[in-house]
């Protein structure tokens, strides 16, 4: 049930980059990791991507393998989060990276209670560095010392993507910015929801690494 089936209008909002320019939240940084996926063939409903669709097009060994060397590259040891599609598609990713000597996790609904307990406990302590998962870390999520967010699932919602990038927004100790990855398909007339969508930019802007509010104040 979404709020405007309650109330008449909102009269007062706060956003995201308020949060940043008043202190509150960390500022972010952002790369659009380009990969060779069309998401232009994949079934929408009620909104947003059809799951078995949206993870046979994208869980590639392409696409993976770009998000791997990416991650080795720019994010190794770090305290990364990585957002998958589905339970597949979330094993393969993290394989590649246990496989490339990265301490990481696997959250699912599938996770036994405990073991998720432990795995988040790990992450927060920084014995492992990554923890790969697919939705359940969306909300209720709180380690302050995240400073990568990983996309490597494409969402039309733009709720969904705050969420997911504001896991990492969380300010701690020296942490100046918290990185974020968008690991960037092809998506004529999907409208996707983009980090420059947030900000009022157009949707396919590449902030390179930069200061995104610096970015945007630059623009304006």
């Amino acid at each position: 049930l979404g709020y405007d089936a309650l109330f008449d209008d909102v009269v007062y909002r706060y956003d995201l980059r308020q949060g940043i320019e008043d202190g509150w939240l960390a500022d972010l940084s952002c790369y659009r990791v380009k990969t060779d996926v069309d998401l232009t063939g994949v079934k929408v409903r009620a909104g947003e991507f059809v799951e078995s669709d949206l993870a046979r097009v994208v869980d590639t060994e392409r696409r993976n393998q770009v998000f791997t060397a990416t991650y080795v590259e720019r994010a190794r040891g770090g305290r990364n989060l990585v957002f998958c599609v589905n339970k597949a598609h979330a094993g393969h990713v993290a394989g590649l990276l246990k496989g490339e000597g990265i301490r990481t996790g696997l959250v699912t609904e599938d996770t036994d209670p405990d073991e998720r307990r432990d795995a988040i406990k790990a992450f927060r302590e920084g014995r492992i560095e990554a923890i790969v998962n697919v939705t359940v870390l969306t909300e209720g999520f709180d380690v302050p010392e995240v400073d990568g967010v990983h996309l490597l699932r494409p969402t039309k919602s733009s709720a969904l993507l705050l969420q997911m990038i504001g896991r990492g927004t969380r300010k701690s100790g020296a942490k100046e910015r918290c990185v974020v990855y968008d690991y960037a398909d092809s998506f004529e007339g999907k409208d996707l929801a983009t980090v420059g969508k947030l900000f009022g930019l157009p949707e396919r802007f590449d902030f390179a690494g930069q200061s995104v509010l610096g970015q945007v104040r630059e623009i304006e």
